[in-house]
């Protein structure tokens, strides 16, 4: 191979390799992402629950005061 395609081709690879440290680096947040929207659509649901209870509560005590 001749030095100027030996040249190129190392450069090629280090671009791959490049290109793919940074696709696993960026599924990692993707996946680091992902864990911590369902965390917080899990919140977001006790949060809706403990509203209606609180409600449901309300509307109770309510009634029995009238």
């Amino acid at each position: 191979m001749s030095g100027e395609k030996q040249v190129a081709s190392n450069e090629a690879a280090r671009q791959r390799a490049k290109e793919k440290a940074e696709r696993e680096r960026l599924e990692r947040e993707n996946a680091r992402l992902k864990k911590k929207l369902t965390q917080a659509e899990a919140a977001l649901e006790i949060v809706g629950k403990w509203h209606a209870l609180l409600e449901m509560m309300s509307e109770s005590a309510d009634s029995e005061n009238s």
